[in-house]
């Protein structure tokens, strides 16, 4: 079992020792104040804290319910599937007895509390009542359970197995997983299950068609689909509907929630008559506690359209306490462990120690406070509790529960004093001991510290950055006594220096007079080093190599190392396996690649360690050809099979042996880094040449041959430091490795001497000349010049003739095709392990090598001394150390599980989850109610859920087994919401949880239940326009219009349907009767019209192009828009090929059915061909998110690759056939106006001036993105993280158009508030940035990424489909999004700045969400300057596109607008924090404002309106 304490222990140490050994600082003093600030406890982990729960309380046995008449005495032959002996759970039987009753009830229990019994009893049940009254059972639908997703479906076939075994009650899943025919049916359920199904058990849709099971099991998008195809008519077919069963029912609010709401009530009218209705039985573990029943009530009632009669609850059993107890000895519990599971219960419960430890632990407390006041040592704490687990009484229930949840944070940078005594902070302060406290950096390469400030010129003084991407802040390295000269390499720029003030933070450039009294006794010299402009780098000007980056080691990194340690301390007896959650689906799909990638890097490095060990006393007597060695490494690799591919069976000789030459090769590119084997000591990497050559250059200049030969290896060694290193041609290295390695797929060359011609990836051996005829001395001539005492002029003719030499011997290669570019043959090194003897330390920059030259630091501007190390001291308590000498060689696999994963993959991959053949799958939310694994006890949670009930669904996919440990490891990221729950992580263990809400009225997502409606009528009596859902008759023949003329006819039995299942205030409004419904469906601009137009537009376009192509005699391109053609029409009629466009899937994506799980507006990104030919993703935004992440040039991470976005899609037949508005951004107010038609000069809507320029195109991306065609425009992910050029702000518009629906006038005392109401208002959401645009094909680029901005942009491209593009002009547009939806914008009386208005915003939006009862998310806000730049209006919005009425109920009554104002008051005033925080304004959502957001201030301004 699990040790949570060993195993927090670990992570914890792992974590501060990767901190202190990644962030390597070269002062002795500061290396020791951060270890020392790293073990301090609570500073960078909190816990592991331990969550008691009692185990369930159970009541009467079925057998006990048989007698008493609730349950029929059939139940016995359920003997093996319901044990019908044991006790129940009490709600299980509260369950049984309630919907025995008639009743429609919501279960709401823990997880592993058997909620699927709650359901499953009360179904059998009433079939077997009916079994008794007739006989038997027809083949009918008397039950529909509906999952969100596949995971749980899967998930529940062995427990229905269990149940049904040779029973007469027959079960069928039906999915998108399920096969047609049943032979395909029975194939997959072998190889997915590992057994056969059962005679009672329906697996394919043949049979469930044939035979109806008794029990359907499917998802709600299923059940959508279900109730459309004409063939599935037949699985409903004298259906006898008793139940529908909702599981994990708390996913269903907002739009989600309308969507299920209304699907439930079409499938309640047709499968039942009127006046009929099933039982709903509704389950999930976080529907909030008691006191909010009536939102739980009101919520089933709106979900199901029926009221509910019972809440059905756990109840916790209270085990009774002996009369006497004893107090066990320390032997006593750590023998424990042998006992049988059975015997422990009257041991622990007759135990002094538990029964103390209940007393104490009734909330979560860390282990060490349990510890604490219970007198126990943390081990034996541990020990004892993992015994009580296991303890269970005479009816099998566990003694108690446990939970284990560990929190580690990001640092958020690290504080010091810059004089004695000396001092280190890891959390943000301005002030130590008196003395004035400076944020501090570190180079990545020498360890040197350099401090950060703003130099503020008013005040003389270096303050604190606002931010961590404050622009204004400057770095400065601290002053060295052992600093060389300070200039950049190949430049002559002297350092600018400067004096700061230890205790004030005065700064003044050295030889200012001074300017405050102190600087005399707390001065301090320090460098200031130059920001490049281009990529923002610092370079440190001590070592010119590294970069100064600040005490931040970015999400990835840090979670990868915690992944790592997690895994690799987990207990080894079973398959070690975990989930890992984030919230963005792009750091989820980002994270799985990376993860891998850099566990393989540590495979890498460990397998160089072991085989450098197996032969430490030859290679410390001789060194071997890194050929040999690679060739000792590779065959280990094989042994282990280290670097199999998951579900493949190839030979792996030739991929151990290309992994053996990445892992040296990195190692030596990286030998400078703290990380690398090298600076451990382990192994040392050196050119073979230089002792060849070492004697006659030590005769030449008087040296030792020893010096002679780590003179020349120290200037060598600069090409293989910049990357001009190559494999053995036998075994050559793709873009991806190459990209591993050197983070670049492009090779690095050597040049003798560079020019500017040449890119960064090649480098000059020789200084360049300057414009007088001298040349800067470059790092190589600097150490000639140190070294052996010469002037620059012979130095230069040294590094000259050495050049010679080595390309001479055929040292320096050539590359084929590179013009004079040279390079290092890998195969020319040797490898040997270091000794105490040979290897050495610098006592200045702390940077460790083989290369002694003089005793002097191997890098030029260290004066410092090299003193003799072993590596032992090197490795003792270094992270990389203890990661990389561990023999564990197996692979670790990680997949991404999202939604953007299309979905035969997805399945793979959790099902290779299920028999663990993957170790861990990176997933976003909606995995949250993922698989049930008994076995599994760990989840990593990426970042701080949203809320508890996030955080509870999460860590509940661990401990689902009563006896097993359940631990969760959670990182909080550098976000203002993570570190406020990590400050307090109980409340985020066991905070409160709310009920979902929604409200029904969507007028755009009824409409779409309304159209799938009269489709699948249409369907039902047109099954050949169906045509087993190929869209061939319906958009290449006369089905689409047939279906107009259907709607047309207004079918009478299309209204009736209509009125049972739309409510009944919506009836009206949507036009139910009158049918005025169909014109937004298929008039002109229908939804449906709009999209059929599209692609018969698109195929006469193809069908144009081939003609033209015949014509001109380019056959070629005939034959290629022949197949492009065939492709897109996939007609069968026409010989098109085997293909079908996917009827349902066609009228998804139009709008014209329901969209669960997807947002209305929904554009793709899609993948490209040409150079995508998997098409194993399904990249979908809504657009309000796609029109920033899916802009040209933005890039996207999915399945292990990365796509870049080029093309704005749009028809191929037109030219800019998007649609078109115009924008300006008012030169007084700055509120942008809005025009859909061009327009030369208008007044501005807000403040009244004219704004006669600036009125911008944009476009309104409606038909997605496409990538690129560029071979780089798709790129293996894991190396680097994906590109996010743009970003997209919410603006209010106002549209005239708009439905105003009201405008109230309130009065409080001399102040009021005006409040206008309206429907169908409009939002804008902007991408931030400009592009250039081609108006033929849809080509884009940023004018940033193109680098220009001229009206028109001369550009030769290429058209999505690889063909050069007629046109080459490039106009300016920026991308923009409208979305209508319900609005009420406040404008008061009385007027304050941005921030104060802000905070009354989110003040206002958490008490409407309170008052009104609304889900948080349903409802937003934005500012909008409504007189000119002097004041702000609030405008607060329904999220949900088109509206839903929520936002319209604040402006209906002035009490309830009273009320809001008063709660918004309390939420301020009776805070007491500052400025803000979670319990007042801050939440999950407004990150990006908590540093504005300022509850003083608003209740100050809300004071005035009470």
């Amino acid at each position: 079992m699990l040790n949570p304490v060993i195993l927090s222990r670990a992570i914890k140490d792992t974590f501060a020792d990767y901190v202190a050994t990644t962030l390597s600082i070269a002062d002795e003093r500061y290396a020791e104040l951060l270890k020392t600030e790293l073990r301090k406890d609570g500073i960078i982990a909190k816990g592991p804290y331990m969550e008691l729960g009692d185990a369930y309380k159970t009541g009467a046995t079925i057998r006990e319910l048989i007698a008493d008449g609730v349950m029929t005495p059939l139940f016995e032959k359920f003997g093996w599937g319901f044990k019908l002996s044991r006790p129940l759970y009490v709600h299980q039987e509260k369950a049984v007895r309630a919907a025995a009753n008639g009743d429609n009830i919501i279960v709401t229990t823990g997880t592993g509390s058997g909620k699927t019994e709650c359901f499953l009893m009360p179904i059998v049940n009433a079939l077997l009542r009916e079994q008794e009254t007739a006989g038997h059972l027809d083949d009918s639908v008397r039950a529909i359970v509906i999952y969100p997703m596949n995971a749980l479906i899967n998930d529940q076939v062995k427990r229905l197995r269990e149940i049904f075994v040779d029973s007469d009650i027959t079960f069928g899943v039906y999915n998108g997983n399920t096969e047609q025919t049943e032979k395909a049916g029975r194939i997959k359920y072998r190889t997915t299950y590992g057994f056969e199904p059962m005679p009672n058990e329906r697996v394919s849709r043949d049979i469930m068609r044939e035979k109806p099971p008794h029990i359907l099991i499917t998802n709600y998008s299923m059940l959508e689909y279900m109730c459309i195809r004409p063939n599935d008519d037949a699985v409903f077919r004298n259906a006898k509907l008793k139940f529908v069963v909702l599981d994990e029912a708390h996913v269903y609010k907002g739009a989600t929630g309308i969507e299920a709401s209304m699907l439930v009530r079409r499938v309640e009218t047709r499968l039942t008559e009127e006046g009929q209705s099933p039982q709903y039985i509704l389950t999930s573990a976080t529907l909030g506690d008691e006191s909010s029943d009536p939102q739980i009530f009101a919520f089933g009632e709106r979900l199901c359209g029926h009221s509910f009669q019972s809440i059905v609850r756990s109840i916790p059993i209270k085990h009774s306490v002996p009369e006497s107890t004893r107090t066990l000895s320390s032997e006593e519990i750590a023998a424990l462990k042998d006992i049988a599971d059975e015997n422990l219960f009257d041991i622990c419960n007759g135990s002094t120690q538990y029964h103390k430890i209940r007393a104490i632990a009734n909330e979560p407390l860390t282990l060490a406070e349990i510890a604490e006041k219970t007198g126990m040592p943390e081990g034996e704490l541990v020990t004892f509790v993992a015994a009580c687990v296991r303890a269970t009484d005479g009816n099998g229930v566990p003694l108690v529960r446990a939970r284990y949840h560990l929190f580690v944070r990001a640092l958020e940078g690290a504080y010091i004093t810059l004089t004695q005594p000396y001092s280190m902070s890891l959390i943000p302060a301005t002030e130590i001991n008196g003395q004035m406290v400076f944020e501090c950096a570190t180079c990545t390469d020498c360890g040197r510290i350099a401090i950060i400030g703003v130099n503020d010129k008013k005040s003389g003084k270096l303050r604190l950055p606002e931010n961590s991407t404050d622009p204004n802040a400057e770095y400065f390295l601290l002053e060295d006594e052992e600093d060389g000269v300070m200039t950049d390499d190949e430049t002559e720029t002297p350092p600018d220096e400067y004096l700061v003030c230890a205790k004030c933070g005065t700064i003044k450039h050295i030889g200012d007079k001074n300017i405050c009294d102190c600087m005399d006794e707390f001065g301090v010299k320090v460098t200031k080093a130059q920001k490049s402009k281009e990529s923002g780098i610092v370079r440190c000007p001590a070592c010119s190599y590294g970069e100064l980056r600040k005490f931040y080691l970015g999400s990835e990194a840090a979670t990868a190392v915690l992944a790592t340690a997690l895994y690799e301390n987990m207990p080894s007896e079973k398959t070690r396996q975990f989930l890992c959650f984030s919230d963005s689906r792009g750091d989820a799909a980002f994270f799985a690649p990376y993860m891998e990638r850099t566990y393989r890097d540590f495979l890498r490095r460990r397998g160089i360690w072991y085989v450098a060990e197996q032969h430490r006393e030859e290679l410390q007597c001789e060194p071997w050809t890194l050929g040999t060695f690679a060739d000792e490494l590779a065959r280990y690799f094989d042994v282990n099979k280290t670097f199999a591919v998951l579900g493949k069976d190839e030979t792996l000789a030739p991929i151990s042996r290309r992994n053996a030459w990445i892992a040296l090769i990195s190692e030596m590119y990286s030998a400078r880094r703290p990380s690398s084997l090298t600076s451990l000591g382990a192994v040392s990497i050196m050119p073979a040449c230089n002792a060849k050559f070492a004697p006659a250059f030590a005769a030449k200049y008087n040296l030792a041959t020893e010096e002679a030969k780590a003179l020349l290896d120290l200037l060598l060694m600069d090409v293989v430091f910049h990357g001009a290193i190559q494999e053995p041609s036998k075994t050559p290295l793709d873009g991806e490795d190459l990209e591993m390695i050197f983070y670049s797929s492009t090779r690095k060359l050597l040049v003798r001497c560079k020019t500017d011609k040449e890119s960064a990836n090649t480098m000059g051996w020789l200084p360049r000349a300057q414009k007088n005829g001298r040349f800067y001395a470059n790092g190589r001539i600097r150490r000639l010049v140190f070294a052996l005492g010469v002037t620059e002029e012979e130095a230069y003719k040294i590094a000259e003739d050495y050049f010679m030499l080595l390309t001479k011997n055929d040292v320096l290669k050539t590359q084929k095709g590179r013009g004079d570019g040279r390079f290092l043959s890998a195969e020319d090194f040797v490898i040997s392990v270091p000794s105490k003897t040979n290897l050495y330390i610098c006592d200045t920059c702390g940077r460790v090598t083989v290369m002694n030259f003089k005793d002097r630091c191997a890098y030029p501007r260290c004066n410092g001394r090299l003193i003799a190390v072993s590596p032992e001291k090197l490795q003792a308590n270094n992270h990389y150390a203890s990661l990389y000498s561990k023999d564990d060689l197996e692979p670790f696999y990680i997949r991404e599980h999202t939604a953007q994963i299309e979905k035969n993959n997805a399945r793979r991959y959790q099902e290779q989850f299920l028999k663990g053949e993957i170790n861990a799958l990176s997933c976003s939310t909606t995995f949250e109610m993922g698989v049930d694994i008994g076995s599994l006890e760990s989840i990593f949670l990426r970042n701080m859920p949203p809320s508890p009930a996030n955080y509870v669904q999460r860590a509940g996919r661990a401990g689902r087994d009563l006896r097993s440990a359940a631990f969760t490891l959670t990182y909080a990221k550098l976000s203002s919401h993570d570190i406020t729950f990590f400050d307090c992580p109980t409340e985020m263990i066991s905070g409160k949880i709310k009920a979902p809400a929604f409200e029904i009225r969507n007028v755009k997502i009824v409409l779409r239940h309304i159209y799938a409606v009269a489709i699948s009528h249409f369907f039902s009596q047109n099954t050949d326009v169906y045509n087993s859902n190929d869209a061939d008759i319906f958009l290449n023949g006369n089905g689409y219009e047939r279906l107009c003329e259907f709607l047309h006819a207004k079918p009478t039995v299309v209204q009736e349907y209509l009125h049972r299942c739309i409510p009944t205030e919506l009836c009206e409004v949507l036009g139910v009767d009158t049918f005025s419904w169909v014109e937004q469906l298929i008039g002109k601009n229908g939804t449906l019209a709009i999209s059929v137009n599209d692609f018969r537009d698109l195929t006469a376009w193809f069908a144009e192009q081939i003609d033209i192509a015949a014509k001109e005699k380019r056959y070629q391109d005939a034959a290629r828009f022949e197949r492009l053609l065939k492709d897109h029409r996939r007609s069968t009629t026409e010989g098109d090929g085997y293909k079908k466009t996917d009827l349902i899937d066609f009228l998804v994506r139009s709008g014209a059915l329901p969209k669960y799980g997807f947002p209305v507006d929904v554009v793709e990104l899609k993948p490209n061909l040409l150079n995508d030919t998997k098409q194993n993703v399904e990249l979908q935004r809504d657009l309000q998110l796609g029109i920033s992440e899916y802009a040209p040039g933005a890039e996207v991470v999915a399945d292990g690759n990365i796509y870049r976005s080029r093309y704005i899609a749009k028809d191929r037949r037109k030219t800019a056939d998007w649609e078109i508005y115009y924008t300006a951004e008012c030169p007084q107010c700055r509120v942008i106006n809005f025009s859909k038609k061009p327009v030369e000069s208008a007044p501005c809507v807000a403040c009244g001036t004219t704004i006669d320029s600036g009125w911008k195109k944009n476009i309104e991306p409606r038909k997605g993105f496409i990538v690129g065609n560029d071979p780089n425009d798709i790129v293996p992910a894991g190396s680097r993280k994906p590109r996010k050029y743009h970003r997209g702000d919410i603006i209010y518009l106002g549209d005239t158009e708009r439905h105003e629906l009201g405008r109230s006038t309130f009065y409080f005392g001399e102040h009021q508030v005006v409040l206008q109401s309206t429907a169908n208002d409009s939002l804008m959401i902007s991408c931030d940035t400009e592009f250039n645009v081609c108006s033929y094909c849809g080509f884009a680029k940023s004018r940033k990424e193109s680098k220009n901005y001229s009206f028109i942009v001369e550009e030769k491209h290429k058209t999505p489909y690889g063909r050069e593009c007629s046109n080459t002009k490039l106009y300016p547009y920026k991308l923009s999004h409208i979305f209508k939806t319900d609005v009420v914008q406040l404008t008061f009386s009385d007027n304050a700045d941005f921030g104060t208005m802000l905070s009354v915003m989110y003040a206002l939006l958490r008490a409407t969400s309170q008052v009104l009862d609304i889900e948080s998310t349903d409802i937003n806000g934005c500012l909008y300057a409504s007189n000119g730049n002097v004041q702000y209006s609030i405008i607060l919005y329904d999220s949900v596109p088109g509206g839903a009425g929520h936002i319209h109920r604040l402006a209906a009554d002035e009490s309830v607008f009273q009320s809001v104002v008063r709660k918004a008051y309390e939420i301020c005033s009776e805070c007491k924090c500052s400025p803000s925080c979670y319990k007042c304004l801050r939440d999950y959502y407004n990150q990006e404002w908590h540093r504005v957001l300022n509850r003083s201030a608003a209740a100050e301004f809300l004071k005035q309106y009470l």
